[in-house]
């Protein structure tokens, strides 16, 4: 994580991580399966020239069953780095039945620590929504770890 996190610092790239990670910095004890980080769409034609030796998706827009994105993947010694842009994301909640645009405010992002270092994450309100309205197991379990903490 320090490889990715350094560069995005050190071009000064907002981002924020989302997913496991992001849970883990409000205090979530659980595995982690992958980095998710959110940037700016401007950003990841930059991100992509960075780690083209580890690009083995995008930059292109993913859509399956959860999410539609913009958005690139790394995997870099053997972890997966998966991007996604403020490019008009969406999540299908499986509340609503029916896609969810997502708003991506950098500005809002949190600094948190977590794996021995500070990073910015999403705020915690935005990442149990979001995990609310994907509701897999692996989403309920973080929003029953957050909701514990203190």
């Amino acid at each position: 994580m320090n490889w990715i996190v350094d560069f995005l610092e050190s071009e000064s790239i907002p981002y924020f991580m989302i997913g496991g990670i992001a849970a883990i910095a409000y205090g979530a004890k659980r595995e982690i399966y992958d980095i998710d980080l959110t940037v700016r769409q401007r950003d990841i034609e930059k991100i992509a020239k960075f780690g083209k030796d580890y690009l083995t998706f995008g930059p292109q827009r993913y859509k399956d069953n959860e999410w539609d994105v913009v958005g690139l993947q790394l995997i870099y010694q053997g972890i997966k780095i998966e991007f996604n842009t403020d490019e008009t994301p969406k999540i299908y909640s499986q509340k609503q039945s029916r896609w969810i645009e997502l708003s991506p405010d950098f500005s809002a992002s949190c600094r948190r620590q977590a794996f021995g270092r500070e990073l910015s994450v999403i705020p915690i309100s935005e990442l149990t929504q979001y995990k609310a309205h994907l509701a897999r197991e692996v989403d309920l379990e973080d929003i029953a770890l957050l909701s514990k903490t203190p």
